[in-house]
């Protein structure tokens, strides 16, 4: 039987591309918590952090949309949609974004990693 190491049989399964994505994924959700652990209040007023947080979802949201979904429907337990879908909301809303939609996805990006190290590399798929 062959021994697999963390992302081997994803990487059988789906391709290197899947599997780099995913990871970039885990990347970009330690970045959303370090944001996070700086605090809400730094988020909402001061724009460096804004545009940081912004950044940060933006690429969360981005490497999700290539994954594909084949992949997305076999791994259903996050909500991929919304995933992908907060980063149009960031990249094209400027001037009218809320922040406090910004905080929960920056939230939200610590149960994606999460779900990515147990679920999915976890599962030995």
């Amino acid at each position: 039987m062959t021994s697999y190491g963390v992302g081997d049989a994803l990487r059988e399964r789906y391709g290197d591309r899947v599997v780099d994505r995913l990871h970039d994924l885990i990347d970009y959700c330690g970045e959303a918590r370090q944001l996070v652990d700086d605090g809400r209040s730094v988020l909402l007023t001061q724009w460096r952090q804004q545009r940081a947080a912004e950044a940060v979802v933006g690429r969360i949201g981005e490497a999700a949309s290539h994954l594909p979904v084949e992949f997305r429907n076999a791994y259903a337990g996050q909500p991929w949609d919304l995933i992908i879908g907060i980063r149009i909301v960031v990249d094209h809303r400027y001037r009218s974004l809320d922040y406090n939609q910004v905080w929960t996805a920056l939230e939200a990006a610590d149960a994606l990693r999460r779900y990515i190290e147990d679920d999915v590399f976890g599962s030995g798929a």
